[in-house]
């Protein structure tokens, strides 16, 4: 069968049908093959168009048929974790899934004695966005709970650099690739127990507990990582489904809940000194006119972003509304090539600047930007406000309680629009773009969000943090 045939037979059967099992087996055969271009483009198929599209439905319907589906994946031929399961006593699909049921966020575990936890290991969602938006209000809202306890953060690199380093909150590193084989990303599991292993050694019942936020590291929950009893999963994906608040001031309200504290707002943050590009001081003291940072990219994802009309005119309005413009050349070739064209296509006065540089900023109306996502939020941090598309460069603005213009295109629902929606401090404007004639109405909505926040917006704060 073709991997649409196989993906049809998944997602159209019954979960845990005959046909659901069948498609689940042969789909992840294809992902264990030795093959490289078949593995990868059977993973492809299991993440991009299986997984993703259930996870961004925001129920517990599509939460079940993901355990039924990867609980059939994980013990299927060639499998890099069947075995280790199956010695930790889960012997096949149907144990898996039972497990799962018994740490879902329904029900509340034995309580925590709150003076006894002196760790708290809190496992990274992977993408930067996520562990901003959704992470770093559990990792706040379980200091508040536990006031004699660290967070140890396990994250990769990039993402320790965002929340991890402050007092009361150190990290290790661990990798996962998110672009990878199923099989590599299967290859993270062991390395992720061993971490959580040495975050814990030495210490007795009770004076530990790892908070899983529906973290890639463990496949959604899927694989355990320590003794269940000190283990606390936050299945986002389901909690609350009713709420129209964002994803990060649902996952306080499930602190709340798990940790017997009170449900008062924990905003997302980035940690204190994250870190200063050297262009900040200039952008701060030296435009006479209001900085808009803005990026431009949607991680590969077409959906997400209108067209390069859209995103000339854009730049064009926050010139005639008096913003001097920061382009995030965003990551990858293409989407440099992308804010080249509309560095070509601009009519005003403008320069580049690559990370680091410490050249005299030039007065002009755009400045396009090359350098990391630490970078950016560093230029983020000092401008006035923050205009893109739904990406991980707005929760990192809404943190910073810079005000935020977020266009909002590509999303499968309302309800993900509103999870998704970026949370801070500061004023958040979310702008949704449906079909292909809205150009003219976002852009409009886009000139009046500028109205509404000045030339020295209110909701800009020099407290970061």
């Amino acid at each position: 069968m073709r991997l649409r045939e196989l993906v049809d037979l998944v997602t159209r059967s019954p979960a845990g049908s005959a046909d659901f099992v069948r498609g689940a087996r042969l789909l992840a055969a294809r992902a264990f093959s030795a093959d490289e271009p078949v593995a990868s483009a059977a993973t492809s198929a299991i993440f991009l168009d299986i997984v993703e599209p259930w996870s961004d439905r925001f129920s517990s319907v599509h939460c079940d048929a993901y355990v039924a589906f990867m609980s059939e994946v994980m013990y299927a031929s060639g499998s890099p974790v069947a075995a280790e399961l199956a010695r930790q006593g889960l012997q096949g699909p149907a144990e898996l899934a039972r497990r799962y049921s018994s740490i879902r966020t329904a029900g509340r575990p034995d309580p925590l004695d709150p003076e006894r936890v002196t760790t708290a290991v809190v496992l990274s969602r992977v993408t930067l966005g996520a562990d901003i938006a959704v992470t770093s209000a559990v990792i706040r809202a379980s200091l508040r709970a536990f006031p004699r306890a660290s967070v140890t953060f396990l994250a990769p690199r990039k993402n320790l650099a965002l929340l991890a380093g402050d007092e009361r909150i150190d990290g290790r590193e661990v990798s996962y690739g998110r672009s990878s084989l199923l099989t590599e990303r299967l290859a993270a599991w062991p390395m992720i127990r061993e971490q959580v292993q040495a975050c814990t050694v030495g210490l007795s019942p009770g004076q530990s507990v790892v908070i899983d936020p529906d973290s890639r590291l463990t496949q959604l929950g899927l694989l355990p990582v320590t003794d269940d009893r000190h283990y606390r999963f936050f299945e986002s994906r389901s909690w609350l489904p009713e709420s129209p608040e964002p994803l990060g001031r649902v996952a306080t309200e499930w602190c709340a809940s798990m940790w017997g504290i009170d449900a008062q707002p924990v905003h997302p943050f980035v940690r204190s000194g994250y870190g200063e590009e050297p262009l900040c001081d200039q952008l701060r003291t030296g435009p006479v006119r209001p900085v808009a940072t803005i990026s431009l990219g949607v991680g590969g994802r077409e959906s997400k972003r209108l067209d390069g009309r859209f995103e000339d005119a854009l730049l064009d309005l926050l010139r005639e509304r008096g913003y001097m413009s920061v382009l995030d050349c965003g990551a990858g070739e293409t989407e440099a090539r992308r804010a080249g064209r509309r560095y070509l296509a601009f009519s005003g006065s403008k320069c580049h600047r690559d990370e680091g540089s410490r050249a005299p900023l030039e007065p002009s109306s755009l400045m396009t930007w090359r350098g990391s996502m630490h970078g950016f939020g560093n230029l983020i941090g000092a401008s006035h406000v923050y205009v893109g598309y739904d990406s991980g460069a707005a929760h990192l603005a809404a943190a910073q309680g810079v005000p935020v213009i977020s266009i909002f295109a590509g999303a499968p629902s309302a309800t993900f629009r509103r999870r998704w929606t970026p949370w801070g401090p500061g004023p958040v404007t979310v702008i949704p773009a449906e079909g292909p004639h809205c150009r003219d109405t976002v852009l409009a909505r886009v000139g009046q969000a500028l109205d509404a926040l000045g030339q020295s917006p209110a909701g800009k704060s020099n407290d970061r943090y």
